[in-house]
């Protein structure tokens, strides 16, 4: 019972710019690569033009460590875990983690063919030996992983494996849904009997395949660069092991992120224009709210014509912002969805206006539909606005 080997190597990037027409003329000369992957591959070049990188949300890039560990597999009886798994190897880690390293094997799933052993385990970091030292052990790091262990006759056996972090100590939790890779060597006590070895040990933002913090033109090359191989750094798809081969599977897994993270960006973007418009509302401020609304605006009130234009939406606000203060604006229930250049918002609000002249409050409990459209410089701003009470009118004065 051993491990597969995985050697961790900076992958060479060339210092000069390698533009989008280079990359797909390397791609195409792949004759294996569908079609399908070749249009992803110019949607992502066209995604991260101009330097459009997406930055790594953690502290930094990846997160490394060196390994050395002892087989325990044969001790008897065997030492095992909660769910019934099999501890197997264990040993220091040292480097941007430090303490004691587990895997526990799952024994109904570890299967031989060959020279080739795969295998599924649990793997877990500890900050001391949790089985010598267990009050004062903290689990650091676990997760599940996959991998496969190679054995050839007379020589050294070597090992790699990939899997998901799912838990961690509040320290380490920022690294919770990353993607880790270890794998190593194994000295033999004997022919079939495992005895010790050392490895490597990372954890990288997924899709991130150089480590570097970002993943950008230079990540879509070395996914290309590995087409159809079984790279376990590029096989990201299905999650979250992959499926042996890459190929046009974890590209469009690629696509799907950076598409994900622009989205994200954009509802965060309009979540901002809602909060700065209610404040505008309370601080009587009807310059800065207008300034979240298109030029060639359309503002659909109750009770009344449609402002079509800013001119004419001005001219309807104006009297609000004059005679009233808006003690109070709430906006809730917010939902967004953006397709391309436009953005559809609904929501639900609620005002409290005083009039300036004095006179009872007023109360305002509405829902509202709006669509945003982007403009030049990236942003977004209001162009049609619809909005209508959550309660009905008040019945007319009995005479």
């Amino acid at each position: 019972m051993c491990f597969s080997k995985v050697t961790f190597v900076k992958i060479p990037i060339k210092k000069e710019k390698i533009t989008m027409k280079t990359r797909m003329k390397k791609l195409i000369s792949i004759s294996t690569i569908p079609v399908l992957a070749l249009a992803l591959l110019l949607v992502l070049g066209t995604v991260l033009a101009d330097d459009g990188a997406i930055e790594a949300q953690n502290p930094a890039p990846s997160l490394t460590g060196a390994t050395k560990y002892d087989f325990f597999g044969a001790d008897d009886p065997p030492t095992v875990d909660a769910e019934g798994r099999v501890l197997c190897w264990k040993g220091p880690i040292s480097g941007d983690i430090e303490g004691v390293m587990l895997w526990w094997f799952d024994m109904d799933r570890f299967v031989t063919i060959g020279q080739v052993s795969h295998w599924v385990d649990r793997w877990e970091i500890w900050s001391d030996d949790p089985l010598e030292n267990p009050e004062a052990a903290v689990l650091l790091l676990a997760g599940d992983e996959a991998g496969t262990t190679t054995a050839p006759p007379g020589e050294d056996g070597f090992w790699w494996g990939k899997g998901i972090v799912t838990e961690a100590s509040t320290e380490f939790e920022v690294w919770i849904g990353r993607q880790m890779y270890d794998g190593g060597n194994v000295k033999w006590a004997a022919p079939g009997l495992p005895d010790c070895g050392e490895g490597t040990f990372r954890i990288n933002l997924i899709f991130d395949f150089n480590g570097d913090g970002k993943v950008d033109n230079e990540d879509i090359s070395i996914i290309a660069g590995y087409w159809n191989t079984g790279e376990p750094l590029c096989d990201i798809s299905p999650a979250p092991l992959g499926d042996g081969i890459v190929d046009a599977q974890d590209l469009l897994v690629l696509t799907e992120y950076l598409t994900k993270a622009d989205v994200e960006a954009d509802i965060a973007a309009i979540n901002e224009i809602l909060d700065n418009y209610a404040l505008a509302m309370i601080a009587g401020d009807l310059d800065l709210w207008m300034s979240f609304y298109t030029d060639d605006t359309i503002k659909m009130a109750p009770d009344g014509p449609a402002a079509f234009g800013k001119e004419e939406l001005r001219a309807m606000m104006k009297p609000l912002f004059d005679n009233f203060t808006f003690e109070e604006m709430a906006i809730f229930d917010v939902e967004i969805q953006v397709a391309g250049d436009w953005a559809f918002c609904r929501c639900n609000f609620t005002a409290t206006m005083t009039p300036k002249a004095g006179g009872e409050p007023l109360y305002m409990d509405a829902k509202d539909l709006c669509t945003y459209k982007r403009q030049a410089d990236g942003s977004w701003k209001i162009y049609w606005d619809c909005w209508n009470s959550n309660v009905p009118p008040a019945a007319p004065p009995v005479e």
